[in-house]
């Protein structure tokens, strides 16, 4: 591995660090009765979730918010895919 090759990697690592430690948060909400909603609630730190904000119309509750797992594992993903096709990209043009 070369050194391009490691700078990539180190900074993929940390980006998917940084997006452990600040997760998207969801927040669930029931109304009129109705089955529960999750709605996008933004991204915080992890030890400190975001607040639910007061509810507009008196018959809404909300519940405490929680991590949005599936968008954390698919961004994950998303950047370790991308940090490994750039480095493959950059052995195959040390090779040319």
């Amino acid at each position: 591995m070369n050194r391009q090759q490691k700078v990539v990697l180190i900074l993929g690592i940390s980006v998917i660090v940084l997006m452990v430690f600040f997760p998207p948060w969801a927040f669930r909400y029931t109304k009129d009765g109705f089955p529960t909603v999750r709605t996008f609630a933004g991204y915080a730190f992890i030890f400190t979730p975001p607040q639910p904000k007061p509810a507009e119309q008196p018959k809404i509750t909300w519940t405490n918010p929680g991590i949005y797992f599936r968008g954390l594992i698919f961004q994950c993903a998303l950047v370790a895919i991308i940090t490994g096709g750039i480095i493959e990209r950059l052995k195959r043009k040390k090779k040319d």
